[in-house]
């Protein structure tokens, strides 16, 4: 597998989560109407939730919000779990890769989140959800 992921492009492999993605969009829109339909609040979290959900027939109490996190945050968390430090050229490479479709997969979200309006919130920043909710209810944070 990773001979094969490192033998392709940075936006051949993000074109690849697209697809992916896409793929998983019916199981997603199901998932929301059933539990509407059966009265059951539902919080789904998860890159494969995207901006483009919006445009599907959904229950009118559904909301989005999109999170976000900063490059410089997304870089440490993904250096750290990994172990970076302390892998070969040939690992780190692959874990550069990963890195490279999940900056881009990021800055997808938050372009297409911000072209339709959607609040994206950084999730670096502790007071950006009480602002939202701030606003969303009139109220001062």
């Amino acid at each position: 597998m990773a001979e094969f992921y490192s033998s392709l492009s940075p936006e051949t492999v993000h074109w690849f989560l697209a697809v992916h993605h896409q793929n998983m969009r019916p199981g997603l829109l199901r998932y929301v109407r059933d539990a509407a339909a059966g009265g059951q609040p539902l919080v789904l979290e998860g890159s494969a939730v995207r901006p483009d959900l919006v445009d599907a027939d959904l229950p009118p109490a559904t909301a989005f919000i999109f999170l976000h996190a900063h490059p410089d945050i997304l870089r440490a968390r993904v250096h750290a779990q990994s172990g970076y430090g302390e892998l070969d050229a040939a690992h780190r490479a692959l874990v550069d890769a990963f890195l490279d479709r999940s900056l881009r997969d990021n800055a997808a979200i938050i372009q297409d989140a911000e072209l339709r309006g959607l609040p994206c919130l950084d999730s670096g920043d502790a007071g950006a959800l009480d602002r939202y909710v701030a606003q969303m209810f009139g109220r001062r944070p």
